[in-house]
């Protein structure tokens, strides 16, 4: 229960980044271009003998010396046969060991192995090896009958439909590389010089050697493979792997609150949460609203409408957009699209403070990460079971939970409670807490009476807090759950939440009194409960810096301090074209920047040293927020001294003549 207690407390009672706001892509992209190819080995095992787990050097539990030594006595390679890229620690003191596999000193892009390792132990792993011939080193004769990096380069470009005019190849293999020839490619169809190297891929039974360029497009960001002798494309795969969906977004309550807006999933993904993304379970990819988190479809009474809607190859979901002015029977699809959505924010926001694989996540593939698979959310749209209402069933780890959604009919036209957002993030709260109380395999804990009424009660706060609370929500504001559906003010508890007694009078006293023991009025007054911690312990917070991110504060390495717009973590300056501008703002010894306010009256270039003040201090919060989601310094983060690695801090520039990025 000690765990538990602490991932509460995580999740919510420092939840005030749930209420955080999405950006929208305008561009719209075509097809992607991806090309994959056939492997012939590919397992995954949780079952590996203890004794062929142990690091061969007694006492070392060092993850990578734990995956090589796995790899070479269990698996059959040498050490000359692969590479480790990444170690990564993942949670509860497993690490992600991330292997590739080498033939002739070149990489082979798609041969990989992931070891998960815990204490010194393989726990499970992922095995792509190639296991075929391997072919022997190119010879001198190979290369000359090979077409060159230049020639490659422009059949991958047709490939892609672009038409390079320049293509300028030169060497750029590092002294004493051991890996092969590498080249960069200036050309006019990237937006940055296009890095080129030898590599295999393999294909089914086959080693095939290769060109792998990275190119960088304006919608896209391509990853290829082209075959040097005959310029096939063997293998390509898009870094730029977007879906788009006409919905409403987190943060806007229901549609008297805002619009149907386009969400682009490349800022509402979270790829820890959900690295293959939305629709893709990591073997298996899907143009519906199915995923690895979420499977949803429509489940009405009419069997014609139950068909999931299709983003196509682009993954394109904006043609589905509801009328409000019509009943909610009128724009099914479009409230399965939504649902859909909404749960997987749901998933990826809860995975952000500690509700992951090994808690007991809904997921099909956990990727290796602990807790059992298998159970991505069933999530019934319209569902024909009942109305004004919607529910949530929570089986054990590694059975699909169920959650149906209903039409509300209190008003005319009917609404769908979907687009009531408090809603679907309560029912998914039911999910959380179930799997976390009791541990992921007792989902029984919180059936009845008060453990019943503190799930119902965490529910309702996890829809607020997602989707109604802002940064500048006041005390004694008026919080109704589910107003939209009823077409009412006050929503469908018995009092509007509140700090104010005068709008919700609720108090612990309550509880044991008559009409209080059923779970949702129980639920109300612990709802209430957590609100009082919330403006106790969240909004009242002033302090910007977290010093978890920056232990030295904003304007200090921890060697060095500054009395301008320079630290850790940011250098901030203005770089205008008038030279005399360019001076950094002081805040003198007592940081004091409160003089540098900007004329909003007058043009930006006269309050060039407020918006340099600005600029660094949004900067900062961005990286101290990242950081809490695990940008940190083991992740490659901006900082000068990050107390274990050497690192770069950003240097930005204000008023960058020509800068438009």
């Amino acid at each position: 229960m000690i765990s538990s207690a602490r991932k509460f407390a995580v999740l919510f009672l420092l939840a005030l980044i749930a209420t955080q706001a999405i950006t929208f892509a305008d561009a719209k992209r075509g097809d992607r271009k991806v090309k994959v190819p056939a492997i012939a080995h590919s397992t995954f095992t949780t079952s590996v003998p203890t004794t062929a787990s142990l690091v061969a050097t007694g006492g070392n539990t060092d993850a990578k010396a734990a995956a090589s030594a796995f790899i070479t006595s269990q698996l059959g390679f040498t050490t000359s046969d692969f590479v480790v890229k990444d170690v990564v620690p993942v949670s509860n003191g497993v690490s992600a060991v991330h292997v590739r596999q080498l033939v002739n000193g070149l990489e082979v892009v798609n041969g990989d192995i992931n070891v998960n390792v815990k204490n010194g132990q393989v726990i499970s792993y992922g095995d792509k090896f190639f296991r075929g011939t391997r072919p022997a080193k190119p010879s001198a004769s190979f290369a000359k009958s090979a077409k060159s990096p230049g020639d490659a380069f422009k059949s991958l470009a047709a490939y892609i439909g672009s038409t390079p005019t320049k293509v300028d190849v030169k060497d750029a293999t590092p002294e004493g590389a051991s890996s092969g020839q590498q080249f960069i490619i200036d050309t006019d169809i990237a937006q940055k010089p296009v890095p080129a190297k030898y590599a295999y891929v393999q294909d089914g039974a086959d080693l095939k050697l290769v060109y792998s360029y990275q190119v960088k497009q304006e919608q896209a960001w391509y990853h290829a493979h082209v075959n040097t002798q005959s310029g096939a494309v063997e293998a390509i795969n898009d870094w730029v792997a977007d879906a788009s969906y006409s919905v409403l977004p987190v943060g806007i309550e229901n549609p008297n609150k805002g619009s149907i807006q386009v969400v682009d999933s490349s800022t509402a993904v979270k790829s820890n949460a959900s690295p293959q993304g939305w629709h893709s379970t990591g073997t298996t990819s899907y143009q519906d609203t199915r995923g690895n988190n979420i499977q949803a479809q429509p489940n009405t009474a009419t069997s014609s409408k139950n068909v999931r809607p299709s983003g196509g190859s682009a993954l394109d979901f904006t043609a589905y957009k509801p009328d409000f002015s019509k009943g909610a029977d009128q724009y099914t699809p479009a409230a399965t699209v939504q649902l859909f959505y909404m749960l997987n924010e749901a998933h990826d926001l809860s995975y952000q403070y500690g509700f992951d694989e090994a808690s007991g996540n809904f997921q099909v593939n956990n990727f290796g990460k602990g807790g059992a698979g298998n159970d991505a959310v069933i999530a019934n749209a319209q569902d024909r079971s009942g109305t004004n209402n919607a529910n949530f069933a929570t089986p054990p780890d590694g059975q699909q939970p169920t959650t149906n959604q209903y039409i509300f009919t209190e008003t005319t036209p009917t609404r769908d409670g979907v687009y009531d957002l408090t809603i679907p993030f309560h029912e998914f709260m039911h999910g959380i807490t179930n799997r976390l109380t009791g541990g992921p395999s007792n989902t029984d804990c919180l059936a009845d009476g008060e453990s019943g009424g503190m799930g119902e009660g965490w529910g309702d706060v996890f829809g607020l807090w997602a989707n109604v609370l802002k940064a500048d929500t006041k005390r004694g504001t008026s919080l109704p759950m589910g107003a939209y559906v009823l077409g009412n003010s006050a929503g469908i508890r018995t009092y509007p939440y509140s700090t104010d007694l005068s709008v919700c009078p609720n108090l612990y006293s309550y509880l044991g009194k008559s009409g209080y023991d059923e779970v949702h009025m129980i639920g109300e007054l612990w709802a209430s409960m957590l609100l009082e911690v919330y403006f106790n312990l969240v909004v009242d917070s002033s302090t910007a810096v977290k010093s978890n991110a920056s232990p030295q504060g904003w304007h200090s390495t921890g060697t060095t301090s500054y009395q301008d717009t320079r630290g850790n973590n940011i250098q901030a300056q203005p770089n205008t074209a008038t030279s005399s501008k360019n001076v950094r703002p002081s805040g003198g010894s007592a940081l004091d920047f409160t003089a540098y306010k900007p004329d909003f009256s007058k043009g930006a270039d006269q309050y060039t040293p407020a918006a340099t003040v600005q600029l660094f201090y949004m900067l900062n919060e961005a990286h101290d927020l990242s950081y809490q989601y695990g940008f940190d310094e083991a992740s490659g983060n901006f900082q000068v001294l990050d107390f274990l690695h050497c690192r770069h801090p950003i240097r930005v520039n204000s008023f960058f003549p020509g800068n438009n990025g």
